[in-house]
């Protein structure tokens, strides 16, 4: 698998604000920064995904929230201040083509949008793929982590880590993921094992509202994957779980 993670530099002008769950914004600026390049291509994959892939609809792409630099980022009301002339994005995904469009795209406009944010387009470099070749990684989350189950009632029903379904959830859709990607099953062990200790002592629920119609519950948490390089390096830039195109599930190599 070829890695295609972005990191993404924005010039802003300090003090510049965005709505304090903007992460629904950075996913419409994403495909209209692919429809640049890629008109037909970035309507398919937001209607209905991949056409040649039968199966779940995952559009097999996450990112990052934006990164101003610690302590830089403050609440004003609703809506979040950036003192600092710069912010970091990261984008991932498995899917070579996309990975490409997108940054022709940021590179061709120059400047985009993000909600109410204006953002000029800065630096673009690739980040290079973490080695997994010893079939074993630990995570660290960027993005909060979403597992739900359907529910009659709520529609969807949002997990917590402290539930081993929570993780066999993750772990049925990587399995998934890596299925309706490569078009054939999935053969060998994955398992998640997560920090059981970290999860009885810290706060790890985040929620966001989504357009300020629907909330969606995740959970930053440390976790640990072995199995084999290949669905680990998958799950790495796809994303674990679900919501991975509205900013969830990225994750990164813990340090340390």
């Amino acid at each position: 698998m070829i890695e295609l993670r972005l990191r993404v530099k924005f010039k802003i002008k300090p003090g510049s604000t965005i709505d304090f769950n903007y992460q629904w914004h950075i996913t419409a600026m994403v495909y209209k920064v692919l429809s640049v390049s890629a008109p037909e291509f970035s309507k398919q994959l937001h209607d209905s995904g991949y056409p040649h892939l039968a199966g779940p609809d995952f559009k097999f792409f996450t990112f990052s929230t934006l990164w101003a630099g610690r302590g830089a980022t403050t609440v004003v009301g609703k809506r979040l201040c950036f003192e600092s002339d710069s912010l970091l994005w990261r984008f991932d995904t498995p899917v070579a083509v996309v990975s490409s469009l997108l940054a022709e795209g940021l590179m061709s406009l120059g400047e985009v949008r993000i909600g109410s944010l204006n953002a000029e387009v800065g630096q673009i470099i690739d980040e290079p793929m973490p080695d997994f070749s010893d079939g074993f990684a630990t995570f660290s989350c960027i993005s909060p982590l979403v597992s739900s189950v359907p529910d009659a009632k709520l529609g969807h029903k949002y997990l917590d880590p402290k539930d081993n379904q929570f993780w066999e959830v993750l772990r049925g859709n990587l399995i998934k993921k890596w299925e309706t990607l490569y078009r054939k099953p999935f053969q060998g062990e994955v398992k998640l094992q997560p920090d059981w200790e970290y999860i009885k002592t810290r706060k790890t629920s985040k929620l966001i509202s989504l357009k300020g119609r629907y909330l969606i519950r995740g959970h930053l948490v440390p976790f640990a994957v072995e199995g084999a390089p290949q669905i680990i390096a998958l799950g790495y830039s796809a994303g674990f779980g679900g919501r991975n195109s509205l900013g969830f599930g990225m994750v990164e190599v813990a340090k340390g």
